[in-house]
């Protein structure tokens, strides 16, 4: 169903910054559209739901054009609120950190095997006892001075055997853990997992600073 159009904010060969925010309900649902800060589209009083009942879910984002056009989006996220223009910094691990519990597929250093993008599965760590951990310290704040926003920890995992296998990543800060949900990697294939730690554990929790993430170990635990 169509709700709503608005004029043409976006152009070809440019890069812009969309902000889409939508509230749900079947009679006073809203949507807003915002192109590089100024908004485009402003809906109220909608039926955002339709004939669903269940939850809400996003299953695409589309931009539509004649021709043969490619349109990338890159640094996308979701919140509660329009966040202004934001930018997703990945900030690689440069230096050993305090645990160093798994093992080393070559080398001596741990952040060495975990620092290529994109990932390379010929140089790893790994480990087969629970409860191991082991961590690196990642690069200074890319936008120094900026307002951190989230952070997020990525890892790169599969498992080898078969059996039981799960782990959690952690931030190591201020000689305490702060663990993210728990992970389940699958027999020989390789995935991504994430986790978001929208802010500082370590402040009660409270806003991120540079100096707390600079500061912080990200880390590996195998579970089970």
């Amino acid at each position: 169903t169509l709700l709503g159009t608005s004029a043409p904010g976006v152009v070809t060969v440019a890069p812009f910054h969309l902000q889409l925010r939508v509230k749900t309900h079947a009679s006073t649902g809203e949507v807003e559209l915002k192109v590089n800060g100024v908004q485009v589209l402003n809906l109220t009083s909608q039926n955002t739901v339709g004939n669903y009942s269940g939850t809400a879910n996003i299953t695409s984002i589309c931009y539509g054009v004649a021709g043969p056009h490619c349109v990338y989006f890159d640094d996308m996220f979701i919140a509660t609120a329009f966040q202004g223009e934001t930018r997703d910094d990945a900030n690689l691990p440069d230096a050993e950190g305090s645990d160093e519990a798994w093992t080393l597929s070559s080398g001596s250093d741990t952040y060495a095997l975990l620092d290529e993008v994109p990932p390379n599965t010929s140089d790893y760590i790994l480990t087969s006892t629970v409860n191991a951990q082991s961590c690196v310290n990642v690069q200074a704040l890319k936008s120094a001075g900026g307002t951190i926003k989230a952070v997020q920890g990525m890892c790169y995992a599969c498992k080898t055997d078969a059996g039981p296998c799960g782990l959690k990543m952690y931030l190591l800060m201020g000689g305490s853990r702060y663990y993210s949900s728990e992970f389940f990697p699958a027999w020989n294939f390789w995935q991504y997992f994430t986790y978001v730690w929208d802010q500082d554990p370590s402040a009660g929790p409270g806003p991120w600073t540079e100096s707390a993430f600079n500061s912080a170990q990200l880390g590996v635990e195998r579970t089970t």
